[in-house]
């Protein structure tokens, strides 16, 4: 069987919500393909969807390795290093997407989100920004401008006391 079809028998298993056969197919796929990036990324959203994040980590970490500019799979592999608390990690994780595609609107938003809570108002600010440019009609949007508001009055605080310092 070739890697082409071990693949598409995965997708089958994994749309029929088959994790583990699709992670095997997958897997057999991998093993004649070590070529491909979607192979093992699509192995990550099967780990991460059973709930294995290091196991999705390292399949991730290999589409990566078979393509840098494979924004998705660092997009997703931020998702998880978040999801794990890993914060800075995930703020690298999502800068690579973007780096990779300056218009992503999932990277801008989780980046943006992370540096929110950070308390990086004026890079979150921009973030939020262009991201409302790209997603008007997201149904985030509302929560976006939310956001990208409060680090306005964040940043008019900061400016205030700035002045009073001075």
């Amino acid at each position: 069987m070739s890697a082409d079809e071990l693949f598409e028998r995965g997708e089958d298993a994994e749309r029929a919500g088959d994790l583990a056969g699709a992670e095997r197919w997958y897997g057999l796929a991998m093993k004649i393909d070590r070529t491909d990036p979607v192979i093992p990324f699509n192995l990550g959203n099967v780990l991460d969807a059973a709930g294995r994040r290091g196991e999705a980590i390292y399949a991730y970490e290999q589409a990566i390795a078979r393509d840098a500019t494979f924004a998705e799979a660092w997009l997703n592999l931020g998702a998880v290093r978040e999801g794990m608390n890993r914060i800075a990690e995930a703020i690298g994780c999502y800068r690579q997407a973007l780096q990779a595609r300056p218009d992503y609107p999932e990277a801008l938003h989780n980046l943006a989100a992370l540096l929110s809570l950070r308390g990086d108002y004026g890079e979150a600010l921009l973030l939020w920004e262009r991201y409302l440019a790209l997603s008007p009609l997201s149904h985030y949007v509302a929560g976006a401008k939310r956001l990208a508001a409060l680090c306005r009055l964040e940043l008019a605080e900061v400016a205030r006391e700035l002045e009073r310092t001075r």
